[in-house]
């Protein structure tokens, strides 16, 4: 029966204070420790500590858990949680500072693209030195041999060296040694974010077979809908501390309450100019319910409001929302779109809300700017006044073209059939 069983497990990393301080080499390191020596033994060594040239990080703290045999555990937590550092000291790369991480079974890991790979070595060779390293015989491997490479789709480059290999033939074939190889647990830590969408597909089908076989599964991704679909558990992380060890759904509800503390504000109040003729005085952002969590998901709808102040009367006020992600122009729409004729606007407080459609935006970090004036004529303009997430939560995004990784910055609202053409 195999096992994963951490206790009191803590990582800790020294990072270094002065960033010319460079690294030592071990001459420096022996002259330095003898020079401490003679200073000690003449009477000269200064009593006083010298200030610390680095200081101590916990990337993980004091963290215990275990995972049975044939359970699919999802790992989840915002950027610096911790997820990899474990991964990495459960595969061994890493020992930890303190604490047990006791591994009952064979372990395959993928966490990197090229992870387990010797690039010097043939792609070919690279099956055999991972089954290896499992201690698995020539044997064994040739059994399964055929099967990896159909499922890599690298049979035209077996005898190619690695480090050719694009990095999705590279995540194909890791991804294919690791199911394929007679390991009893497969870590992944969201390298399948690489690969394309057909293959995408086949690893969720293949996790999902090779858990029904007995086989445990501990797995990293930022995409809720694939953590969904493949655990039934989840471990939440945070800081390198364990916050809840749960059910998925549970786990999700608890990671979207803390990626809202650690969002910006959901609405900005703005100082009043009273020499201007007209001010925008609070900018907002929720749902449909009027809540903000800090992030939606790609499904939810999304209200923008604009409160504003107009002091004279205009017959051509504009207001208009423009929308950023990763520091691409994405859109700008105005409030008056949807209408024939330019409003009058009489002198008075006002409020516009622009709702963004659901399944509009895709998954990363938005940026909102505001302003307000005549089509010619700027009168007050707020840059970067609010910032969201768009999270792909609900649904599962491996295998859809409108996935964070992929090309394009919004979600088409298309239409898709497909019929069987009869011969």
């Amino acid at each position: 029966m195999h096992q994963v069983e951490v206790c009191n497990l803590s990582k800790i990393y020294k990072i270094r204070k002065n960033e010319n301080q460079g690294y030592q080499t071990l001459r420096d390191i022996i002259s330095q420790k003898a020079n401490n020596l003679c200073q000690y033994i003449s009477g000269h060594k200064k009593s006083e500590p010298t200030s610390p040239l680095s200081q101590s990080f916990k990337a993980l703290d004091d963290i215990s858990f275990t995972i049975n045999q044939g359970e699919s555990v999802g790992f989840i937590g915002l950027n610096g949680a911790g997820k990899s550092t474990l991964l990495k000291i459960l595969s061994r790369i890493t020992e930890p500072s303190k604490g047990t991480a006791i591994i009952r079974g064979r372990v395959t890991s993928l966490l990197e693209v090229g992870t387990g790979f010797h690039p010097e070595l043939t792609g070919k060779e690279n099956i055999y030195l991972n089954g290896a390293i499992l201690g698995m015989s020539r044997t064994e491997i040739n059994k399964r041999f055929d099967e990896i490479v159909e499922f890599s789709e690298v049979s035209n480059f077996l005898n190619t060296p690695v480090k050719r290999f694009s990095s999705g033939m590279q995540v194909r074939l890791a991804f294919s040694v690791a199911a394929h190889l007679n390991s009893d647990i497969l870590i992944i830590d969201e390298v399948l974010a690489v690969g394309d969408l057909k293959f995408q597909k086949r690893c969720v089908n293949k996790i999902s077979e090779v858990t029904n076989k007995g086989k445990t599964i501990l797995f990293v991704s930022h995409n809720m809908g694939a953590i969904s679909e493949l655990c039934n558990r989840a471990i939440l992380l945070d800081k390198g501390k364990l916050i809840s060890d749960d059910e998925t759904s549970n786990i999700i509800k608890k990671y979207l309450q803390l990626n809202s503390e650690n969002s910006k504000n959901s609405s900005r109040f703005l100082e009043v100019d009273p020499q201007s003729p007209c001010n925008i005085t609070n900018i907002s952002v929720s749902n449909n319910l009027n809540e903000f969590n800090g992030s939606f998901d790609i499904s939810d709808p999304i209200l923008i409001t604009i409160k504003y102040t107009v002091k004279k009367r205009y017959e051509n006020l504009i207001l208009c929302i423009s929308l950023a992600r990763n520091g691409f122009a994405l859109i700008n729409t105005y409030h008056t779109d949807n209408l024939t004729s330019l409003p009058l606007t009489e002198p008075g407080e006002y409020t516009s809300t622009c709702q963004l459609p659901p399944m509009f935006l895709k998954a990363g970090s938005y940026v909102i700017d505001v302003s307000i004036g005549p089509p010619t004529i700027l009168i007050e303009s707020i840059p970067a006044a609010l910032t969201f997430e768009v999270l792909e939560l609900k649904i599962n995004t491996l295998f859809k073209g409108y996935k964070n990784e992929r090309s394009g910055h919004i979600i088409a609202p298309s239409k898709w059939a497909t019929i069987k053409n009869h011969a």
